[in-house]
C-alpha cells in the first residue's frame, strides 16, 4: 500500500523509496508511470486545514495524508478499466430488467435492493458506488442509476453523476431526467436518476395524465 501513497512523488518532498519496505514505487508497481499519469490527470487536492497538496487519485482513506482532515470532495476517475466495468453493469442491467412485480415488493420492503442489483454494481475511484438497473414500469422500460460516495454525510457532485450517466448509456441530460436524493443508510445519501431507455417520456406522461 505504501506505493499508492501520493507522498512518494518527489515534487511533494519525498525521498526515493518507502520508509517501511525500502522499495521504490516502480519496484512495487510495474505500471507506475501509467498510474502517475492518471494521478496527474485527476489533479491535486489542497487540504483546507493544513494546505498540503496531494494527488486526488491516491486517496486511500479519503483524508489528508499530513493532518488527517477529511477530504471535502472526491475525484471521479474514469479510465479504460472503469469504462469496461461500467459497460459490464450496463449490459447486465439490459439483460436482466427488473419486473414491475419485483419493484412493488421492493416498495413494500418485502425485498432488499441487493436482491435485484447483484452483478449491476461497481465501485469507481475514488470512493463512488454505482448501481444501474433497467426496470419495467407501466409506461415502459426505465434506466435507473444510483450513485453514492463513501464519505459520511456527502453526496456525489452533479458533474460526477453526469459523467457516469454518459458512460452507462443515458440518452437524456440530467436536467431532462427524473432525479432525487435518497437516504440509504446512516450518513449516506445516493443520487438516483431515471430515464426511459429511448429517452421518450410521452408514454409515461400519458399514463399519469
Amino acid at each position: 500500500m505504501a506505493g499508492l501513497c501520493s507522498r512518494h512523488h518527489p515534487n511533494l518532498g519525498v525521498v526515493e523509496g518507502c520508509d517501511l519496505c525500502h522499495a521504490s514505487p516502480a519496484d512495487l508497481f510495474p505500471d507506475w508511470e501509467e498510474r502517475l499519469a492518471e494521478a496527474k490527470a485527476a489533479g491535486l487536492h489542497t487540504c483546507e486545514r493544513c494546505s498540503f497538496e496531494y494527488y486526488q487519485y491516491y486517496f486511500t482513506s479519503h483524508i489528508c495524508p499530513l493532518c488527517c482532515a477529511p477530504a471535502p470532495v472526491l475525484a471521479l476517475v474514469i479510465d479504460e478499466s472503469v469504462r469496461t466495468g461500467l459497460r459490464a453493469i450496463a449490459a447486465a442491467a439490459a439483460a436482466d430488467p427488473t419486473p414491475l412485480e419485483t419493484l412493488l415488493r421492493l416498495r413494500d420492503r418485502e425485498l432488499q435492493p441487493e436482491s435485484v442489483s447483484a452483478g449491476k454494481t461497481l465501485d469507481v475511484p475514488m470512493g463512488f458506488h454505482v448501481v444501474l438497473t433497467h426496470e419495467h414500469h407501466p409506461g415502459g422500460l426505465l434506466r435507473h442509476l444510483s450513485v453514492s460516495v463513501i464519505l459520511p454525510g456527502r453526496v456525489p457532485h452533479p458533474e460526477a453523476v453526469r459523467m457516469i450517466m454518459q458512460e452507462v448509456g443515458f440518452v437524456l441530460p440530467l436536467e431532462e431526467c427524473i432525479w432525487w436524493d435518497e437516504r440509504c443508510g446512516p450518513d449516506k445519501t445516493a443520487i438516483n436518476v431515471v430515464e426511459p431507455l429511448d429517452g421518450d417520456w410521452t408514454p409515461h406522461r400519458e399514463l399519469s395524465s
